[in-house]
């Protein structure tokens, strides 16, 4: 009879070991799979029949839902996808035109001016959200710097402040000629008020603001936490 090394008979112990949780997993794994296939039935059986029938009634939201629902799920219905989304974009939910024009950007199924097109309609229609994917697609597709600050200055009118700083950007960029101060810092203003604190340094450097309006604009910065500004604001 041979005697293995004890070294050896670790080695099988752990391969043996090794194999039986194997097993274990791989009936474990089986047997969730089977849970979330009855689950996952189950629930979007009743969810579909209710996002289906809120649809037929009106409810945009739960067209665009359906849609939602639609894309990520395990089956993955392309052309009806499309049709819960357009149909809830065209109706005022223009979350929905974000999501169609995303799924025509990923897909390639949709030429660049019309997913120009949707995001458009969601920025123009005043959803914040669609003038931000519209800006980058612009910028993405190379778009002449007009139309980009457009985009910008239609977000700031939306309140957005990171849409007044880069409205201030293009229009320094776009107007070299005819620069306007009084327009620059007009964003920049909108800008600063919204909490955007680059925007509130850069009035601080403009040469054409009063003592009180750089007092008004340190004090803006040091609550937004530049110590500097905190220092400075009692020397104005």
């Amino acid at each position: 009879m041979v005697l293995l090394e004890g070294a050896v008979l670790r080695k099988i112990l752990h391969l043996l070991i090794f194999l039986v949780l194997v097993s274990g997993c791989s009936v474990l794994s089986k047997e969730k799979k089977e849970d979330d296939d009855f689950y996952y039935e189950l629930y979007w059986k009743d969810s579909y029949e209710m996002y289906y029938n809120s649809c037929r009634s009106g409810e945009m939201k739960k067209c665009f839902y359906l849609g939602r629902r639609l894309q990520e799920g395990r089956d993955y219905l392309y052309t009806e996808t499309i049709y819960y989304y357009y149909t809830a974009c065209t109706r005022g939910y223009y979350q929905a035109c974000v999501s169609l024009g995303n799924l025509f950007k990923k897909f390639a199924s949709g030429s660049e001016e019309e997913v120009k097109r949707l995001y458009s309609l969601a920025c123009d229609s005043g959803f914040l959200n669609g003038c931000a994917h519209l800006y980058y697609f612009l910028k993405k597709i190379k778009s002449p710097l007009e139309e980009i600050m457009l985009v910008a200055e239609k977000s700031c009118a939306l309140s957005d402040g990171i849409g007044c700083e880069l409205a201030a950007r293009f229009y320094k960029k776009v107007h070299k000629k005819t620069f306007d101060t009084s327009e620059y810092k007009f964003f920049l203003e909108q800008a600063c008020e919204l909490n955007v604190l680059v925007s509130c340094e850069k009035l601080l450097n403009l040469k054409s603001i009063s003592k009180k309006e750089k007092q008004k604009w340190l004090d803006k910065s040091c609550s937004l936490g530049q110590k500097e500004a905190c220092v400075n604001k009692g020397r104005t």
